[in-house]
Order: structure tokens, then sequence, then C-alpha cells
């Protein structure tokens, strides 16, 4: 191993924060108690302060539901797809770095850690990118434009009312001092969502790398049955990265969803959907009417839903070319372990479905879709299995 003591105080540090944070998502459970305990403390405020279900009166009318436990994201990212994105990335990691690289290193007789952190740590830039667009992009940025300055200011502007600002609309409702703490608490907490997520798919992108270079290294040296195990392993690792963004894909929907929603005039988000659905069938060509111009968090999901479908597409296609080589893995790795089309046309089929959301007459019908074939995808996934031991995974190809 490298003498970490000879190496610049800078490096040093980098290398630090870069396990630190190696250690922290490579623990299953501490990130996604981390997210539990904010949400708790978010929904105890919320209740406190009477806009866990809360109403205004549009400029047409309406009587618009804009409550926190009405939005999608509290209860289908926050309470599900987050952690199960945590816990995806964790397994990944602890598979990777404990168990499928010692293949890679003289059979065996190397560490398996040897070299991971080094990895790491030459991806520690794109750790602190994540660090710096959370903290000045999605927090300092949206609370100070969307919150702070329209709430000090007493005035919406082209801001849509949600329930952190419902002050604007509603001031009977807190104090101003209430809502600028509500709103920073959310804020952050958005924040922190957006950090969990760029920094796992650091992670993801990491192994993969790691994989990639020790592929390669290898692959020239090694009889054909460890070839294909290994082509094995890289497929199961892809397969993981698959399952991430699709989950990552399906939190900035549900994000989107409300920040669309707030923009319409249905009464709830639920009737919104509905008459959304309905119009397919009709000939009516009536829309919801626009109430204000835009939220916030429409431009930070377009951003991140580009990095994750660019980070994805790049793992594809790089993998495709490194482990599909026109036939079968082994008569034990058959080539139908890396359905590479299906992965492709889902990914692709989510990136439509979170374009289309409040932009499209039937949208609904395919966000549907795309939950039937998400869960499809989840109900069916194999990476989870990460079981390299001689009964399902041996070292003679032979058939059992």
């Amino acid at each position: 191993m490298r003498d970490t003591s000879i190496q610049p105080p800078k490096v040093r540090r980098k290398r630090q924060i870069s396990a630190q944070l190696e250690v922290l998502f490579a623990d299953p459970v501490t990130p996604s108690v981390v997210v539990w305990f904010w949400l708790t403390g978010i929904l105890f405020l919320a209740a406190v302060l009477g806009v866990l279900s809360v109403t205004y009166t549009t400029p047409d009318g309406t009587n618009k539901q804009v409550g926190y436990i009405w939005s999608p994201s509290w209860i289908i990212h926050d309470l599900v797809l987050l952690p199960f994105f945590l816990m995806t990335v964790s397994r990944t990691i602890n598979f990777w770095k404990t168990d499928a690289r010692t293949l890679f290193l003289n059979g065996g007789r190397r560490s398996p850690h040897e070299g991971w952190l080094e990895k790491v740590s030459s991806l520690s830039i794109l750790l602190w990118l994540a660090i710096a667009i959370s903290a000045f992009f999605v927090f300092l940025l949206q609370w100070v434009g969307g919150y702070l300055i329209p709430i000090l200011r007493n005035e919406l502007g082209n801001i849509a009312v949600s329930w952190p600002i419902i002050i604007l609309a509603r001031p009977d409702i807190m104090s101003v001092g209430a809502a600028l703490s509500l709103s920073g608490i959310y804020i952050f907490f958005a924040a922190l969502v957006f950090f969990f997520l760029n920094a796992g798919f650091v992670f993801l992108y990491a192994v993969w790398s790691d994989f990639s270079d020790l592929f390669k290294e290898n692959t020239n040296m090694i009889r054909a049955s460890d070839a294909a195990k290994m082509r094995f392993v890289g497929v199961r690792l892809v397969e993981n990265i698959f399952l991430g963004t699709i989950l990552a894909l399906w939190i900035s929907t549900s994000i989107k969803l409300y920040a669309m929603y707030i923009s319409v005039s249905s009464k709830d988000i639920l009737t919104w959907l509905y008459t959304d659905f309905i119009q397919v069938f009709e000939s009516s060509e009536q829309h919801d009417n626009i109430i204000v111009g835009y939220s916030l968090s429409q431009f930070s999901t377009i951003i991140f839903t580009s990095v994750i479908a660019g980070v994805f597409l790049y793992i594809y296609f790089s993998a495709k070319a490194l482990l599909d080589d026109g036939g079968d893995f082994s008569e034990r790795y058959p080539k139908t372990y890396a359905p590479w089309g299906r992965w492709l046309i889902v990914v692709v089929l989510l990136l439509v479905n979170f374009f289309s959301v409040g932009q499209v007459k039937g949208f609904s019908l395919l966000l549907l879709l795309s939950i039937v074939v998400t869960a499809y995808c989840v109900l069916t996934h194999r990476g989870r299995n990460f079981v390299l031991d001689e009964t399902h995974h041996g070292n003679s190809p032979a058939k059992q």
C-alpha cells in the first residue's frame, strides 16, 4: 500500500474526506436514518404550524390543497425511494470492495481493498461538486430566491404557492419568522436529498470505473471460466446501477409532479391526474389554467435528471462494449443475464415520462405505464443476489 504519511496535507485531507464519505455510503443504515430523522422533524414542524393539510383560494376561485401530506414527494421518495436508493448504493459498494474485487487481484492473493480508496480519492472533485451544488444551488439560491425574498417582500411574483410559503396566500396560518424557519429547514432537507443522490451516483460510477480498469488489466491473463465470472460480476454491477438510476429518476419525477401541480388550478393532485387521464378519451381541448409561472424545483430537477441520464448512459455504453462480446459468457453465465435492450428502453421511457409531466395532454397514462414497468423491473431485479459461491458460481464452466 502507498505510504500516505509522505503525501502533501491537501492530498491527505482529500483522501480522508473521500474515505469518510465512502464509509458513510457503505453503511446501509446511517444515511437512511438521517433522512428519516430529518423527515420526522419536518412532519412534526408542519403539523405544529398547521400545514400538513392546508388550502388557499386561487385567482379563479378554486379552493386548492397544497398541504405537505398531499405532496407525492414526501411519501414516495423521502420514505421509500431515497432509502431504497441508498441501500442499493451501499450493497453495491460492499459487494464490490469486499467480495468481487478479489477475483481481479491475483486470485485473491492481494488485499481486496488495495487501490479502492485511491479510486474514490481520484473522484473527490466530483464529491466536492455534489456538496457545492447542494449547498449553493439547491439550498442557498433556491431558499433566497424562492422563499426568503418573497416572504420578506410579502409578494409571490411568479413563484407558485406551496406549503412552505403558504403565508403569502394565507397570512393567518403562521408568522413571518415561522415561515422563514419552516422554509429554511425544508430546503436544507431538499439539499441533503440532492447531495445523497449525486454523491451516491459518484460512488456507483467509482465502482464501475474500478471494475472496468481491473477487468481490462486482467482479461488477457485469466482462464475462460474466470473471465466469464468477471463478466457476470460486471453485469450484476450494471444491473444495480440500472436499479439506482430508475429509483433516482422516480425521485426527480415525484418532485416535478408536485412542482407542476401547484402551478395549475385543480383543487388537489388526485383530481389533476384524474382530469388529465379522462381528457385523453374526450374530444375537449380544455386544460387546467396556469396560476403562476413556475416553481424553482422544475429547474433543479431538470438539471439533476440530466446528470442521472448522462452517468447511466456513459456506464451503459461502456459496459456493453466491455462485457457484451457477442456470445455467451459460458454455460454457467449465459448472455441472458444482460438484458441491454430492456435497460435502455426503460430508462428512456422514464426520461420521456419525466419531461412529459404536466407538459402534454395525457401524461398521466405515460405515468401509469412507467409505474407498471418500474414495478416489474424492481420485482425481477437480480442484482441483489450478490453471492459468488462454488454452488452457483464455480470456476468450472461445466454443466452442473
